[in-house]
């Protein structure tokens, strides 16, 4: 839904003969660049709570984070972090 009324709003802005107005410009960054913002505060805070519930998990106590630090570091790199977080997640389970 988001991406076709992005499209209209594009199409009618830049697919005209005239040049876009600075308003319409202005007001599409300025929906753009605060929502992006926000969708990156979730990814990190989605992050850090992962590696924070895992870390506390497998310490069983309270943990800060420089306690989990590697957790969130390698939770964020996916495709290297997969290979030693999986391990211990199996292992947890098992248990």
């Amino acid at each position: 839904m988001i991406s076709l009324s992005m499209e209209i709003m594009f199409s009618g802005a830049f697919g005209g003969e005239q040049e876009p107005s600075g308003g319409l410009i202005g007001g599409l960054v300025g929906i753009i660049v605060p929502l992006h913002l926000f969708s990156m505060f979730c990814i990190f805070y989605c992050l850090y709570f992962v590696a924070k519930t895992f870390k506390t998990v497998e310490l069983q106590r309270e943990v800060s984070f420089f306690d989990f630090a590697g957790e969130f570091f390698m939770i964020w790199f996916f495709p290297i972090g997969i290979w030693i977080v999986q391990p211990k997640v199996n292992k947890m389970i098992e248990d």
